[in-house]
């Protein structure tokens, strides 16, 4: 399961100890309300090891190769760390064994880790750092960062982190995290749409796939429709939520529009031309029979599993289910372009990863540093594709065998670099936009095949969304 969204840091700064010492690692199972919480517990003295890992073709393994080093002495730092993970997940397995690595190569760092339910997490610290009582160190999904970051309760990484370093990450991971110029977070995996499709039902028509970013458009979606269709009368050319915005941002990129242009609070363009363009386009679908009025995620989901539809746009969250659904070949690829403008249909891919709380001490604020670096590193995070996988933001694991070598991952890292990284989409406005456009996409979306939703209707709707997120954002 992946999740709901980088390599190690140089540690040069830290070389110099004589001896080897055996390392007491003490690890502390609480449960408290419901919340798993627990203290690694670790001696100031050892030497430094460092973590590698080896993949064999597609398997999954990965090898951790010790290396001792030698490195100065550390006064003692404690860190409070709120992790995100789903208890007995494998991502939980995965981290588990990076802080155990960490442990070891920073024997003056303790730990006091806390699982927190991911539901309530952003919340939670909003409560705690209003009382002054913020963990040091939270993993956060990327688009919590723009209401952390109006709040001051974030610390910026520009003066931690040089462009050397940065250069380990992906630049969609990098600008998924920042806020005006400014880094607060590093990604540890990501995720996103890509095109799903069913091998066998596109054999079937004498397709040898469907369009994608390298060699179809939207007028491909078409005429593979058509085809499809012609085959099996039963088949299910597409579908997906296009009334859901986080399903409708692709087209929306993909016909050059955006969700907002740069001011303060950021300028919605929900309702341009190209918005009502895109809308128009799915509708269209819609009318010629090639997609179903007003689906739900649920409906895209039983389709695929039971075979019957052809397309889809779904994420890495549900590549279990598919894997496990009776009789159904598939592979992921990224979406085709857009006909009339060229530009490919880019969904916003998200980020989970880890911030720092503002106002540490400095010793505390590099300590953070150096666990969020670490944890974020290329080995924590092909832990996280071997037991969870997480799709890596570090470019070197992406571009390795452990990825390129299943195909699936490869299908959906292709269009992860095709990611829309849309302006305002992390910040604090954004938490308006939901809503308002979902509300509009209903409206402004055909509820059979035969209504013909005209474009005067789907602008009205729209408008109505853009002043609703206007008023607010304070306009």
């Amino acid at each position: 399961m992946f999740s709901d969204s980088v390599m190690q840091r140089n540690f040069s700064h830290k070389q110099s100890i004589s001896t080897t010492l055996i390392v007491a690692v003490v690890i502390v199972i609480i449960a408290v309300a419901g919340v798993g919480a627990y203290a690694l517990t670790v001696k100031p003295s050892a030497t430094t090891v460092t973590a590698t890992s080896t993949t064999t073709g597609s398997a999954k393994t990965t090898t951790a190769t010790l290396t001792t080093t030698a490195t100065t002495s550390e006064a003692p730092v404690t860190l409070s760390v709120w992790d995100t993970y789903t208890p007995g997940s494998g991502e939980q397995i995965a981290f588990n064994k990076t802080i155990s690595t960490f442990s070891t190569t920073y024997p003056w760092i303790t730990l006091n880790v806390q699982t927190q339910a991911f539901s309530a997490a952003e919340s939670d610290y909003i409560t705690a750092a209003l009382a002054n009582q913020a963990p040091d160190v939270l993993r956060a999904a990327n688009d919590w960062t723009g209401s952390l970051v109006a709040q001051g309760f974030l610390q910026p990484l520009t003066t931690l982190a040089n462009s050397t370093f940065l250069a380990q990450y992906t630049s969609g991971s990098i600008g998924a995290y920042s806020i005006n110029g400014k880094l607060y977070g590093l990604a540890e995996n990501t995720n996103g749409l890509a095109l799903l499709y069913n091998k066998a039902l596109f054999s079937a028509a004498g397709l040898s796939g469907p369009p994608t970013s390298t060699n179809g458009t939207t007028n491909s979606i078409t005429s593979d429709s058509a085809a499809l269709l012609a085959k099996n009368s039963s088949t299910i050319p597409i579908i997906f939520p296009s009334n859901n915005g986080y399903w409708w941002f692709p087209w929306l990129f993909g016909y050059n529009g955006v969700i907002f242009t740069p001011g303060v609070p950021p300028n919605p363009q929900i309702n341009s031309t190209a918005a009502v363009d895109a809308t128009a386009y799915l509708n269209y679908l819609v009318n010629q029979g090639y997609m179903p009025p007003q689906p739900s995620d649920s409906d895209m989901t039983a389709a695929f599993c039971d075979g019957q539809a052809a397309m889809i746009l779904d994420g890495p969250w549900d590549i279990s289910m598919y894997n496990s659904c009776p009789g159904l070949s598939w592979a992921a690829t990224p979406m085709p372009n857009v006909t009339s403008t060229g530009s490919p249909l880019a969904p916003t891919w998200g980020y989970q990863g880890w911030v720092i709380s503002s106002g540490l001490p400095l010793n505390v604020q590099q300590a953070a540093f150096d666990f969020i670096s670490f944890v974020s590193s290329y080995n924590a995070q092909a832990n996280l594709f071997t037991y969870a996988e997480d799709l890596p933001t570090n470019v070197a694991l992406a571009s390795s065998t452990l990825i390129t070598g299943n195909s699936t991952a490869a299908g959906f890292a292709a269009q992860g670099l095709l990611a829309a990284n849309a302006y305002g989409y992390n910040s604090a406005a954004m938490n308006s936009v939901w809503t308002p456009v979902g509300n509009a996409l209903v409206a402004a979306e055909p509820t059979s095949q035969s209504q013909i939703v005209t474009i005067p209707t789907i602008q009205s709707q729209l408008d109505t969304a853009e002043t609703a997120i206007i008023t607010a954002n304070g306009g």
